[in-house]
């Protein structure tokens, strides 16, 4: 049985995780640390609203510590899928597309052309990362080794810190 890092796991594009993975070390601490930054930023007199302007630090803290750690998952999750990180990457761009294209609109105080683009892909990207979690959550992964690796669930690796 190999011994894989923690530093490995949160931060190396290589490799295949099995689902249990996915979900116990990557899903589930994100979640948790949101929920707690979320409520950290609402004992300062944070909100919680839509309007991005207002999110907290602990939140700002937590989604740029995470962001890394969260497209690595999805990647490696893909991998036992036998499926490319292109589709991590095409999300992530799509998101920066988003974040542009609503600046944009909020700098032009209005509702113009950006904003109605800027909401239709965010609501894209939305459901794409609905149709990602899904297949990475739900779908079985390729039985034996692919070219990303060997099958997780043949080796099952050890985590240690």
């Amino acid at each position: 049985m190999e011994r894989t890092s923690l530093w490995t796991l949160y931060t190396s594009l290589e490799g295949r995780i099995s689902r249990r993975t996915v979900l116990l070390w990557f899903f589930l601490p994100i979640t948790l640390t949101q929920i707690l930054a979320g409520f950290a930023d609402m004992s300062l007199g944070y909100e919680i609203t839509n309007d991005l302007t207002k999110v907290g630090p602990w939140s700002i803290a937590q989604r740029l510590l995470t962001l890394w750690p969260g497209a690595v998952g999805l990647v490696k999750r893909l991998h036992d899928l036998e499926m490319p990180g292109k589709y991590v990457a095409a999300f992530y761009g799509s998101v920066l597309l988003v974040g542009v294209l609503l600046f944009n609109a909020r700098a032009s105080e209005g509702v113009g052309p950006d904003s109605v683009v800027g909401w239709a892909v965010g609501t894209l990207c939305a459901l794409y990362l609905m149709y990602l979690f899904i297949i990475c959550c739900f779908r079985r992964g390729i039985d034996g080794p692919n070219k990303y690796g060997p099958d997780p669930l043949e080796e099952s690796p050890a985590i240690w810190v």
